[in-house]
């Protein structure tokens, strides 16, 4: 099945645990693909850095896919099959991964080791997990209930909350109780440009009292501490509230877009600074390092 073909075939989506974490995956003509972008950012990943070494990686690149998802938040995301994503994982550096992460990626790793290690010299591998296995339909779908609970709690993606709600009605039919509603589990972050707008407004009306704020060394990046832009703002008569709301939607914002949340050498202090980092287009030179 070419690209293209499987970006138009139906669908079918699941939430799988893996080593611990939550993978969203998508089954195309009985292949099953991971969503990339999240399982990377859940490792506290760069996504560009990781986007490209996926891209330009002679093996792996020859099977990425981009798959769409279904509306009513229609978009494209760059997968890899599920036989070629414990590869990638395999390849990582764990020094570039988060703490909560690492020593979960570091047991897959050197329980890889031992696999290879078997499968060359033995002739087989085997994974003792899966004599743990063996659930019944009615055991697997009380833990897919809780499971999908406690993702919608933390995701606040519309599209990506929707999708594990119908995972959730399934399993809870499988049950026969009745579906918890979807605003009654997390809540959607905001979508619409205008929450985001005014935060890049009162950005832009620091820059031109030329307030620094630009904690990068990076021209292509915009590093915020976000408790002083609060007190800027603050100081400034800016009526701009950085809450939870705001913050959420500051992730979706496309333009500039949200790259990650970690501590910055800072350029303009002789220190480390906590921020939020943002890629900045060239189409939004006013808030160019």
């Amino acid at each position: 099945m070419s690209d293209e073909a499987k970006k138009n075939a139906a669908v079918r989506y699941a939430v799988v645990p893996v080593a611990g974490s939550d993978l969203l995956t998508m089954t195309v003509d009985g292949e099953v693909y991971v969503a990339m972008r999240p399982c990377v950012e859940a490792l506290g990943l760069d996504w560009s850095n990781e986007y490209r070494r996926i891209t330009k990686d002679p093996i792996l690149s020859s099977s990425v896919v981009n798959l769409t998802t279904e509306p009513p938040h229609r978009r494209e995301v760059l997968c890899l099959p599920l036989r070629m994503w414990h590869g990638w994982l395999f390849k990582l550096n764990l020094n570039t991964i988060n703490e909560r992460a690492r020593p979960i990626v570091e047991g897959m790793q050197v329980e890889g080791y031992q696999v290879l290690h078997d499968y060359w010299t033995k002739g087989y591998a085997t994974n003792p997990s899966f004599a743990r296995l063996g659930l019944s339909e009615r055991s697997e779908a009380k833990r897919g209930v809780e499971r999908y609970a406690r993702l919608l709690i933390r995701e606040s993606h519309p599209a990506y909350r929707r999708l594990i709600h119908q995972l959730l009605e399934q399993d809870c039919a499988t049950l026969g109780i009745d579906t918890p509603a979807l605003d009654q589990l997390g809540h959607d972050a905001p979508t619409q440009p205008d929450i985001v707008r005014t935060f890049w407004n009162g950005i832009e009306i620091l820059k031109a009292k030329g307030i620094a704020i630009n904690h990068s060394r990076r021209g292509d990046l915009l590093a915020l501490s976000m408790k002083e832009v609060e007190a800027h703002f603050k100081s400034e008569g800016i009526a701009v509230a950085i809450d939870r709301l705001m913050k959420d939607a500051l992730k979706l914002n496309e333009q500039p877009r949200f790259v990650k949340q970690q501590p910055v050498n800072s350029g303009l202090l002789d220190k480390t600074v906590n921020c939020w980092i943002f890629h900045i287009a060239e189409a939004v030179p006013l808030l160019s390092a």
